[in-house]
């Protein structure tokens, strides 16, 4: 029975927990999973690309629900495998520094346009030992109902933070299986969907792995998908995946099978309404736009420092100018005596206005005279 058969056929359900870690019991009602999903689908396991989106027909829109607009993902690496000796490749580490390194590239920044705009690193936990109902170890094959269970034990015991989680929330926890491990649903490796207590929903995400390649691919379809649709209310469209997709229908849906790599990890291309294709960053109009603006942003820092720089410059030159005249007038050439006098006052005035010492007190002397002033008017 598949996944969405079990969803359909018991509704919503609540969790059981182990003796030992038993929660009160009002969390054994409100904590429940309603069934609806995003997913990833293995190669080869896509839908045919004819029932995928085409041409005009693929354009996503804002349902108007919920958006993790800066996401703060916790990963939770499940199983004793992660713990083992020599440690296993890809290595927690190894999955962690692919996270991080995704952030800190351009990937996401063509997500604005889903009024989405990045992300970071949360927490990094791993599970070995059983917690509350979970086991150390992940069912193999595993289903959905596991994921979210341990997630909400970890939430329960207080191994995982918990103050991402809210209805303005920006949490996401994302469950990462050990190499071999794999879903109860044929041909699918990666997910996104959410789990409610009382009348919070909490986003978690699930990957299957088998090389660190393999796990940022899916993860970064998992993580573009769940920002601008953590509950199926988001950006999504209701013709671009064909009838045969089996979930909700996103904007990394339609781009699978178009890799490319961002900071040297491996990741998948999502749509652009903006594009009309997929995209991400380095891709040649994408790249050409951040280009432009970039350039934009540059000219007007450049002319801005230009600027500053010729005031200061002419700042420098004109009091240069009264210090040499200054200095000249310190050392006239055999004048008359009354006109070396003269000079010497006008040069000192010079100084004075050079240092900030003629002001509004009124009491440094003119350089014109009063009779000297022409008269006003006709």
């Amino acid at each position: 029975m598949s996944v969405q058969d079990k969803a359909k056929s018991s509704g919503q359900r609540g969790i059981v927990y182990a003796q030992e870690a038993s929660p009160p019991p009002e969390l054994l009602e409100k904590a429940q999973w309603g069934g609806q999903r995003g997913i990833v689908y293995a190669p080869g396991s896509v839908p045919p690309r004819g029932e995928l989106a085409a041409g005009a027909a693929t354009s996503f829109s804002f349902g108007g629900g919920r958006l993790l607009a800066n996401v703060r993902v916790h990963l939770i690496f499940w199983g004793q495998a992660w713990s083992n000796w020599p440690t296993p490749t890809p290595s927690v580490g190894q999955c962690t520094d692919a996270v991080v390194a995704i952030f800190n590239s351009d990937y996401m920044n063509s997500l604005r346009q889903y009024s989405v705009n990045g992300g970071a690193l949360g927490s990094v936990t791993v599970v070995s030992t059983g917690i509350g109902g979970s086991p150390a170890d992940p069912p193999n094959p595993f289903h959905d109902d596991d994921v979210w269970h341990l997630i909400d034990h970890l939430r329960t015991a207080n191994r995982i933070p918990t103050a991402d989680i809210g209805s303005s929330g920006q949490g996401l926890y994302l469950v990462v299986m050990p190499h071999g491990v794999a879903s109860a649903s044929s041909g699918v490796i990666g997910e996104h969907s959410f789990f409610t207590v009382g009348s919070t929903n909490i986003p978690f995400a699930w990957v299957t792995q088998s090389s660190l390649d393999s796990f940022s691919l899916v993860y970064s379809h998992e993580l573009v998908e769940a920002c601008t649709d953590p509950e199926g209310s988001g950006w999504t469209s209701t013709t671009a995946c064909g009838a045969g997709h089996g979930g909700w229908c996103e904007i990394g849906d339609v781009c699978q099978g178009s890799t490319t790599r961002a900071h040297n990890i491996l990741v998948q291309r999502y749509w652009s309404n903006g594009d009309n294709q997929c995209v991400v960053p380095d891709d040649p109009k994408v790249a050409q736009d951040n280009k432009l603006h970039k350039d934009s942003k540059d000219h007007k820092d450049t002319k801005d420092h230009k600027d500053t720089k010729e005031i200061k410059d002419g700042a420098k030159e004109s009091h240069k100018e009264l210090k040499d005249g200054a200095k000249e007038l310190e050392h006239p050439a055999v004048v008359d005596p009354a006109i070396a006098e003269r000079l010497r006052a006008m040069s000192q005035q010079l100084q004075d206005l050079a240092a900030g010492q003629i002001g509004s007190t009124g009491d440094a002397e003119s350089f014109i005279t009063h009779d000297e002033r022409p008269k006003l008017g006709g």
